[in-house]
């Protein structure tokens, strides 16, 4: 009886969850739907991708944000967890920006040669 039981409660969870990865019979896949990935895709992940070495609890982690148009300099699609208003946007057509707390810094539009100066920072 209690095998019986525990047969229909995974056949209800079944019915009632959805998938969160699917492979297709062409060998295309999505992460975080259960449709087919986007036309030209062989692979595609729904939502925002958290980059990390382990799965503990995330203070900081590279991030890729889920947009499905262009970004802006306080929603970058390259960002990082926590300090999502920092990374890199794409706001135009063969434009990318870059953002520090949610104000722009830098566009390609502006830049010839664009030239960093290294700066360490000593930790507490």
């Amino acid at each position: 009886m209690k095998k019986y039981i525990l047969t229909i409660g995974i056949a209800i969870l079944s019915i009632v969850s959805f998938a969160q990865i699917k492979v297709h019979d062409n060998g295309n896949a999505i992460i975080g739907s259960t449709s087919t990935p986007s036309s030209g895709y062989k692979f595609q992940i729904v939502g925002q991708s958290a980059f990390t070495a382990t799965n503990t609890s995330i203070t900081s982690a590279a991030m890729i944000r889920g947009n499905n148009g262009y970004s802006t300099a306080t929603t970058p699609d390259f960002t990082y967890y926590g300090d999502t208003t920092t990374g890199i946007f794409h706001y135009a057509q063969s434009i990318l920006g870059f953002t520090t707390a949610g104000s722009e810094k830098q566009d390609s539009t502006q830049m010839e040669i664009l030239e960093f100066q290294p700066q360490h920072h000593q930790q507490d």
